[in-house]
């Protein structure tokens, strides 16, 4: 990938929204879905190039067919949760996670 230029946030985390789009926006193109079919539909035709997944929000997405149907090969998802734990990042790394990271995310270090 030669650089990022839109950002899918998947949660339900209101607050993450509010602090967490500003600094993302200042830099990328960012959309935001609260629900698995609003996921499913900017996959397919918004392409994202990053996907930070709330693994505590009740969205199902099944990681593998999204990889093989829904975006390049270069596409890059990270998990964030309120339970992370090393024995998670390494369930969520196995299932096709790039990188896990705990909350609260400061998200002026994912610009």
């Amino acid at each position: 990938m030669s650089y990022v230029r839109k950002i899918l946030i998947c949660s339900h985390n209101n607050q993450f929204l509010v602090d967490g789009q500003g600094p993302l926006k200042q830099a990328f193109s960012v959309q935001w879905a609260q629900t698995a079919e609003a996921f499913h539909f900017l996959m397919s035709e918004w392409e994202p190039d990053v996907v930070f997944y709330d693994i505590d929000a009740a969205i199902s997405i099944d990681l593998k067919t999204i990889r093989q149907n829904h975006c390049p090969s270069e596409l890059l998802v990270y998990s964030f949760s309120k339970n992370w734990r090393t024995s998670t990042q390494e369930q969520h790394l196995k299932g096709g996670i790039d990188d896990t990271f705990p909350v609260p995310v400061d998200p002026k270090l994912l610009v």
